[in-house]
């Protein structure tokens, strides 16, 4: 979700009293329709609700856990500069590092800025005790709570019928079992079938964003893997397509399935190691973080299926 400098000072305005149209155009001194205007855009991002008592129109806070977030983050700390922190791209950047750390140019490509701008903000930001240096990436900080939270609301907002599995502004994965709601492209498993592996699947994975690469329905994909099964053939997509781990490792870090992936590699790998050590009968089974345990036999056997050498 994307919010404007003018509509968190609005916002705010609201939650100190000013509750009707009056009230904040005295309050944040423009005319009327500017007021209006801001008005609208905070009940369409789901801030704030219009009630009518009688002839007259009012305003509240709308019941929605990012409205909810925002006055218990601004009634802990009022006297942060929220106007900057949570506009333009200071927001981007912190909705970026929501869940994972990441390094600066990996933020960048995601906003598709320069590196150097991003440096920037994030100074800023370090500035304001809000996020901090963790290694080559950064991360929130743990003492602002309240603004993590708040930022962790709006990244898992949803208005469609499905379930949320990563967002960034415009761009939502998402799956859902109601063909109705799929909206922009389908990926992961659903996609798997034009790139030489058949997968039957009961739910659409969708991404709003642009159309994806094999790389990333591959990792889209990791969002599915929730058995041996679908682990398996997760698997057999990387070998069978040939992707490179390096060029997998920038979507993984942005998409924040780095553990996922670094388990379907490291079973890619174990797999390669013991499949011509092992006999045909041999039941062994491969564990690795963050995936399902897998036979290998299991894995042979959907290897073959595919013609992956």
């Amino acid at each position: 979700m994307e919010l404007t400098r003018s509509e968190v000072r609005a916002l705010a305005a609201f939650l100190e009293g000013n509750a009707g149209i009056a009230g904040l155009q005295r309050a944040l001194k423009v005319r009327q329709p500017r007021v209006s205007y801001l008005v609208e855009r905070l009940v369409e991002k789901g801030f704030l609700a219009k009630r009518r008592h009688g002839l007259r129109l009012g305003l509240e806070l709308a019941p929605t856990p990012h409205a909810l977030k925002f006055r218990e983050m601004y009634s802990r700390n009022p006297h942060r500069p929220y106007g900057e922190i949570l506009s333009g791209r200071n927001l981007d950047v912190l909705q970026a590092i929501a869940y994972n750390p990441k390094e600066t140019r990996t933020i960048a490509r995601m906003l598709g800025v320069q590196p150097r701008a991003i440096q920037e903000r994030l100074a800023r930001l370090s500035g304001l005790a809000l996020v901090h240096r963790a290694g080559k990436r950064y991360v929130l900080s743990p003492s602002a709570e309240e603004v993590h939270s708040f930022i962790g609301s709006l990244r898992t907002s949803l208005d469609l019928n499905g379930v949320l599995h990563w967002r960034l502004n415009d761009e939502v994965l998402y799956s859902t079992r109601d063909e109705k709601a799929v909206q922009g492209h389908l990926t992961g498993f659903n996609e798997y079938h034009r790139h030489g592996v058949q997968v039957n699947t009961i739910s659409y994975l969708c991404t709003t964003g642009k159309k994806p690469s094999v790389g990333e329905l591959f990792v889209h994909s990791l969002f599915q893997i929730e058995d041996p099964r679908t682990l398996g053939l997760a698997v057999t997509f990387f070998a069978k397509n040939r992707l490179h781990p390096k060029r997998l490792a920038y979507l993984a870090e942005k998409y924040d399935v780095q553990e996922k992936l670094d388990g379907v590699l490291e079973v890619y790998r174990r797999f390669r190691e013991l499949d011509k050590a092992l006999p045909g009968g041999e039941r062994l089974i491969i564990e690795a973080r963050g995936v399902p345990r897998i036979e290998v036999q299991a894995l042979r056997k959907q290897f073959e299926m595919y013609g992956v050498r």
